[in-house]
């Protein structure tokens, strides 16, 4: 009795699958390519709020060109691959 009811949910969960991966349709191509957001003014100022940790209220304006910004996510990025990096070799 187990085995036929655990057997008619394998059968109900695999055909909702299937459906479901038929309905699914690829995305349009509504978003903007990426050479779009290339086309963006290196020199135009953009302002961030950093929020601080632990409070709701307190909030401090960081304005940068576009061009500062990328650099810095740049230099994140490569301080986040450091660390993770050399986190199993100071494990020993």
């Amino acid at each position: 009795m187990r085995l036929t009811i655990a057997t008619a949910c394998a059968a109900l969960i695999a055909a909702a699958t299937a459906s479901n991966a038929q309905t699914v349709q690829q995305p349009t191509s509504a978003a903007p390519p990426k050479a779009a957001k290339a086309a963006v003014n290196p020199d135009k100022v953009v302002c961030r709020d950093i929020e601080t940790t632990g409070s709701r209220l307190n909030k401090k304006r960081d304005c940068r060109t576009v061009r500062q910004w990328t650099e810095q996510n740049a230099l994140d990025r490569q301080a986040l691959d450091r660390q993770q990096a050399n986190r199993y070799k100071n494990n020993d």
